[in-house]
């Protein structure tokens, strides 16, 4: 306590009262804080009086009260599992008797009346089953994951149950750092959602600049650092350890390439290409050194990016490793599956480089050569004026060309064609030399070695047409140009020039780039004149060249954006596209889902990303859930609907195959149809021989062994290369253009009988496959085949002339009718290019034109009825005028004989019902033992929540002996000792009482008492 001494010395009243007065008060201040620590109980009532014991006290009383929340979400989270465990009770007595009303129903004991009632037993079952799935506590669905506001279970037309909940589960804190589930979805207890079509593809998308680095290596990502790059002389190093995605390595390494911080900065310049698998780096070739990419210090980020490189390369590139990234929801689907091969067209200098990419992906394109041609080269006259490039493709090899013009003089123009196609002869010279008349002609020499390819005539005496003869008999033994006078500048060229000796020229041709392989794009241009911008024009405006090719700037290229494109192309510069690997996705076709019943077409072509794929797949009516698969390579279907069939197919084309998601495929195992209880040969015994026998259309039949297959692509190779299936009327087994199941199809039909399949030696296998119906031992016939057709118009705006296939079939579909002039009327058909050609004469008639089809024979052609074109017309319509469709070949369809269904309880009662109305007395067993697995499952089930509740109890008593706890700490820190504080208070008050007497003395005090 504090006590302020009395003033002994000579100083004033004033001062002597002031300080009484200040000890008085002290005194008064002690008294009231002792005494509201004795009425409250409390040591402090603001944090100043103790701030260290304060702050302690603070964060205690804020742990018991989160502890008093836990109190509270531990006794809702028992309620929750509580009501769970009676739901999960109920059900288990309802299978439970279900089983025992299957088994008593089954076998020769029971007859049909009673298995009809026990059947609708089952279906009254399956109504309480659905009920309690849809059970409400507290005002949340017990079974409808984290969809609260949803009816976890609809039961549809009495047939199928669709689950509308998800697999997400209900978490709250059990205690300040753990988080404990209190409910089990619907999925975990009923089994609501199927098995996984899963996605067999790898769709493996490619490295792009957007590309996450924590998705490369499979999602192992990359552990950022630096990486020094050297060229030899300077080393940089380039620190990445901020970057986020690819581009941003790519922009880090350019930035800072070799010597930029020297004194003077270097001048070297480093490229990062990204290409389909990873990082592409090179040194500017003018430089020189050796690239070099290494780790700085025991980093790992270079060889993670897959560019470490400590080895001699030069200046690169340094190709580096397939980064693998993994697939995301925005990945694009442009960037799956494969990658269109492509180039770069490289010129000298700066804002002319143009990169080629293919227009599909795969490898088709690779090998296709772009090469730049100065047109004045293969021209008498002026070539072309910049902004007129044209553009040529050439399948096969071309050879090569110079026009040579010797002088301005007529009737010298001559034209050299290369004797072999392809590049062999590009870059020759053609010199020209003149020597003294010596009665030696003309004379031809080519150095092979310097390219140059040298004429030499007689002064006065040769003339053009010498040239062109001696050209030409050269040739003929081995030369390495033909020649004709070339007349497309002088139409009257006729070769009598006689060149004199200020002819000669050393220079007079060069061939350039005009010979090409096969597989060529040849550009031509103006030299020195035409633009990177106005090729791209030219390649993307030629109809032929955009069905190939893209063009665009490579952007590396320029510096200034407003310059880019604008450098002349070098007429030496040429690229051939590389790269290319892979499928080109199918978007268009689409995929069918066939679930609970109905067939389901799923349009995908507006997909942009995984993503929206997978929202147009969840967000159908076909009842499925889509996800990407855990390692993020492909995705996985999965059906909501209990009770029926679920299937994904093709709509046509091959759209679910490439997404890998096709549940029926030349990979499916035999033993895993018809829901598991595969095919057989027979029963009791097995036999040895053929199983089925294919009767064709044409009367030839063969007889099929399947003893050996094991997968469904075994089957239809059986089919396919058996020794008695060849000729016109071969039968091709494959798997259905439209959803599942094998198809056998007859292209080419006859008359004599009908496709049919024949049982033998009593196997199984046609009726397990549905090649049969069940207990018949032949197949119906097959659907009758129709041709194919195609309305067109042969006078314009007048589509009324019919074209029918003369056969049955596929064979004419997609035949594309095209009408070309030509001196006389006739038809060509071309199979293999799929082209009905109709060559029209100038006046020729409509009649004129059918009666050419019809001659030509693959089309019936006939004015259809009512038409308004006579057969007297003129033809005036040109180009393609039409495309066949709809051409049906014999086909036998055995259906889909590999359904996924949702093996859970409510798919159970369903069957079950209808195995019980059909005594199908196979399926009730199969079923039996899915009731059992279902019945383990709720079982497992309950356990766990029973194992929750009892984590409970266990919590909430450690939580009861934590409070206390805490509860006692925070006393020690806060609460006042109520023996110590009246102590103090007595004492106080006894010192308050000396400090009151001390002042009335001291008061009373005169000058009389001092003398």
């Amino acid at each position: 306590m504090a006590i302020s001494p009395v003033p002994t010395t000579r100083v004033s009243d004033l001062l002597t009262r002031q300080r009484l007065l200040a000890q008085a008060q002290l005194d008064q201040q002690e008294l009231f804080r002792l005494q509201s620590q004795i009425s409250t109980g409390q040591r402090i009532s603001l944090p100043s009086e103790d701030a260290p014991a304060a702050g302690r006290a603070i964060e205690l009383q804020r742990l018991i009260e989160r502890k008093d929340q836990v109190r509270s979400n531990l006794q809702t989270n028992n309620t929750y599992l509580g009501a769970t465990d009676v739901a999960l009770g109920n059900v288990a007595n309802l299978l439970a008797n279900i089983r025992g009303t299957a088994l008593g129903s089954i076998g020769i004991q029971s007859n049909d009346s009673q298995r009809a009632a026990a059947a609708i037993e089952v279906q009254r079952a399956l109504q309480q089953l659905v009920d309690v799935g849809n059970q409400k506590f507290r005002g949340r669905y017990l079974f409808a994951g984290t969809n609260l506001t949803q009816t976890p279970f609809s039961l549809e037309d009495n047939k199928f149950v669709r689950y509308n909940g998800n697999e997400g589960t209900l978490s709250s804190y059990a205690d300040i750092d753990l988080l404990l589930e209190s409910n089990v979805n619907g999925s975990q207890v009923f089994g609501a959602l199927s098995a996984e079509v899963r996605g067999t593809a790898d769709l493996n998308p490619i490295v792009t600049a957007a590309t996450r680095l924590s998705d490369l290596n499979g999602g192992e990502g990359v552990r950022l650092g630096s990486i020094a790059v050297s060229d030899g002389t300077y080393t940089s190093i380039v620190d990445l350890s901020r970057a986020a995605n690819v581009g941003d390595i790519v922009a880090a390494i350019e930035a800072a390439p070799p010597g930029y911080d020297a004194d003077p900065p270097s001048s070297r310049t480093v490229r990062v290409d990204v290409t389909a698998t990873g990082l592409q780096i090179s040194l500017d070739s003018a430089g020189g050194g050796d690239l070099r990419i290494r780790e700085v210090g025991n980093g790992f980020t270079a060889r993670d990016l897959g560019i470490f490189n400590d080895t001699n390369v030069g200046t690169g590139p340094i190709a580096g490793g397939d980064l693998d990234p993994r697939m995301t929801l925005t990945t694009r689907l442009a960037d799956l599956l494969g990658v269109r091969a492509s180039a770069t067209v490289a010129s000298a200098g700066q804002n002319n480089d143009i990169l080629i990419e293919a227009k599909l992906r795969g490898a088709a394109q690779n090998g296709l050569a772009v090469q730049f041609v100065d047109d004045n080269l293969v021209h008498a006259g002026p070539g072309l004026l910049a902004g007129n490039e044209t553009v040529v493709y050439s399948a096969n090899a071309v050879a090569a060309q110079a026009s040579v013009e010797f002088n301005s003089t007529p009737n010298n123009d001559i034209l050299l064609t290369a004797t072999t196609a392809g590049v062999g002869q590009n870059n020759t010279t053609i010199a020209l030399a003149v020597r003294s008349a010596d009665a030696g002609g003309v004379q031809i020499n080519f150095n092979a070695t310097t390219k140059t390819y040298t004429i030499s005539v007689e002064d006065g005496v040769s003339t053009a047409s010498d040239i062109v003869n001696a050209i030409n008999a050269d040739a003929g033994t081995g030369g390495a140009f033909t020649a004709a006078l070339d007349s497309s500048l002088d139409a009257t060229n006729d070769g009598s020039y006689v060149f004199v000796a200020g002819d000669v020229n050393p220079l007079a041709g060069n061939t350039g780039q005009s010979g090409g392989e096969a597989n060529t794009l040849f550009v031509y241009v103006q030299s020195g004149e035409t633009t990177a911008n106005q090729v791209i024009d030219a390649i993307n405006g030629d109809s032929t060249a955009s069905a190939l090719v893209t063009a665009s700037i490579d952007p590396k290229d320029t510096r200034v954006l407003a310059e880019q494109g604008t450098g002349a192309v070098s007429t030496s510069a040429s690229a051939i596209t590389a790269g290319g690997a892979g499928i080109e996705f199918d978007q268009d076709s689409g995929l069918q889902i066939t679930n609970g019943g109905t067939t389901h077409t799923i349009d995908v072509s507006s997909a942009e990303t995984i993503e929206d794929l997978l929202n147009l797949l969840n967000g159908s009516s076909a009842g499925v859930v889509a996800t990407l698969n855990a390692a993020r390579t492909g995705i996985d279907v999965r059906s909501r609907i209990s009770g029926g069939d679920f299937g994904v197919g093709e709509n046509g084309g091959t759209t679910a195959t490439e997404l890998g998601i096709r549940s029926y495929t030349s990979d499916t195992r035999l033993d895993d149809l018809n829901h598991g209880r595969g095919v057989h040969r027979s029963a009791p015994t097995e036999f040895v021989g053929a199983d089925i026998r294919i009767r064709r259309s044409d009367g030839a039949s063969f007889e099929v062994d399947l003893s050996a297959a094991r997968s469904v692509g075994e089957v239809l190779d059986a089919i396919n290369n058996h020794a008695g299936n060849t000729g016109a009327g071969k039968v091709t087994a494959r798997l259905a253009e439209f959803g599942n199941g094998i198809e056998l199809v007859e292209e080419i039909v006859s008359t004599t009988a009908t496709l049919q399949v024949e049982r033998l030696n009593l196997s199984n296998i046609a009726w397990d496959l549905g090649l049969i119906a069940q207990g018949e031992s032949i197949s119906s016939p097959a659907a009758t085949p129709s041709p194919a057709t195609a309305t067109i118009a042969l006078v314009t705006g007048q589509p009324d002339v019919q074209l029918t296939a003369a056969a049955a079939g596929t064979l004419a579909d997609d035949v594309t009718i095209r009408l070309v002039s030509g001196a006389t009327t006739g038809a060509t058909f071309d199979g293999a290019s799929k082209l009905l050609t109709v060559q029209v004469a100038p006046g020729a008639t409509v009649a004129n034109v059918l009666s050419a089809i019809n001659t030509e024979g693959t089309f019936a052609a006939a004015l259809a009825s009512g038409a308004t074109t006579a057969p007297g017309d003129t033809v005036t319509a040109t180009g393609d005028v039409g495309v066949t469709d709809g051409g049906q070949s014999a086909t036998i369809a055995t259906g889909d004989r590999n359904p996924v269904e949702v093996e859970g309880v409510f798919n159970v009662l369903i069957r079950l019902a209808d195995a019980l109305n059909q005594n199908d007395i196979l399926e009730v067993e199969r079923l039996l033992a899915q009731l059992d697995a279902s019945a383990d499952n709720v079982t497992l089930s309950r356990a766990e929540v029973g194992a929750r509740q009892q984590g409970l109890d266990v919590l909430n008593q450690r939580l009861d002996t934590e409070v206390i706890d805490l509860k006692s700490v925070l006393s020690n820190e806060i609460e006042v000792d109520l023996t110590e504080a009246i102590s103090n208070l007595v004492a106080k008050q006894a010192a308050y009482q000396a400090s009151l007497q001390m002042t009335a003395q001291t008061v009373r005090l005169t000058l009389l008492d001092y003398l």
